[in-house]
């Protein structure tokens, strides 16, 4: 529960990443169209130490919540965006 984190800058949140950077480069565009194709959220990959990960904009955070929220153990419900 703890692959990704909130991009926050100001007090105010942009989007969120997932950290697939142990993925190649095909890994995580094959996972950019999972997660599109599945659950309705795009992403952008974005370079991080010269790896790729997935970031996903502000827009799609309610929706992201609704898909883990029912997986994510109680202690850790405070990292949800």
């Amino acid at each position: 529960m703890d692959d990704g984190c909130l991009r926050v800058e100001k007090g105010k949140t942009y989007g969120a990443y997932i950290n697939s950077q142990s993925f190649t480069f095909d890994e995580n565009k094959l996972l950019q169209e999972y997660i599109k194709i599945g659950f309705g959220i795009n992403t952008l990959l974005m370079k991080n130490h010269g790896r790729y990960r997935l970031y996903i904009p502000a827009r799609y955070l309610l929706c992201l919540r609704k898909v883990i929220e029912p997986f994510i153990h109680e202690s850790m419900r405070y990292k949800l965006p």
